[in-house]
């Protein structure tokens, strides 16, 4: 439940406009806007195109994506995409793509 408190709060931040989750335990940054995962989402939908970068076990990521910005919301995971990327002949290498992407770096995974 909860309506507002009157507590000494850290700060007030405000929510963003909307927000699009499967989980409410989810953190989500002041400065996430859902143009800012527009940018995630085309770059991502780019590389998977061109079949440069393949999501591992959530390839409905960019489908929720897609929807979320089409309602202008966020889309809130608990944790970042794990995606794999072919370098050269015969390693792959596995990335963490965080949910706010670009503002939160990828990582190499293995």
């Amino acid at each position: 439940g909860g309506g507002s408190r009157s507590s000494a709060s850290r700060a007030d931040i405000e929510e963003p406009a909307a927000v699009a989750s499967g989980s409410g335990e989810a953190w989500v940054p002041p400065w996430a806007t859902p143009e800012l995962q527009a940018s995630q989402f085309l770059e991502l939908s780019r590389l998977v195109a061109e079949g440069l970068l393949h999501i591992l076990g959530a390839e409905d990521y960019l489908t929720a994506l897609r929807d979320s910005q089409a309602r202008e919301e966020l889309l809130v995971r608990e944790g970042p995409v794990t995606c794999e990327v072919q370098i050269g002949d015969a390693a792959v290498a596995q990335l963490a793509v965080p949910p706010f992407y670009p503002m939160q770096p990828a990582t190499v995974v293995q």
